[in-house]
């Protein structure tokens, strides 16, 4: 891509420090952290006294139950002990 890498980068690194020089300093001190503080609690629905917004009970779907994994235990036990006879009748035939 470059003909001299090298070169290449202490050119972008000069460009750098250059604009680092002539940045201006920011200024922090355009909004209090108060009103950064209401200003996303009012975006996140928050209102003036810091509460949480209501929610409307007739839109409320509650969380469907957790399955357990008895299923899955007894699904694994049973293809466990189908290979334990498996693997005991082939020895016998063996025998």
């Amino acid at each position: 891509m470059f003909d001299n890498p090298k070169k290449e980068l202490e050119r972008l690194e000069q460009q750098l420090l250059e604009a680092e020089r002539n940045e201006p300093e920011a200024d922090d001190g355009d909004f209090s952290s108060e009103e950064i503080e209401d200003f996303f609690l009012r975006s996140a629905g928050f209102d003036d006294d810091r509460q949480a917004p209501s929610m409307d009970a007739g839109r409320y779907v509650p969380a469907p139950p957790r399955k357990g994994i008895g299923g899955l235990v007894t699904a694994a036990l049973l293809l466990a002990l189908s290979v334990i006879a498996l693997a005991l009748w082939g020895l016998g035939r063996l025998l």
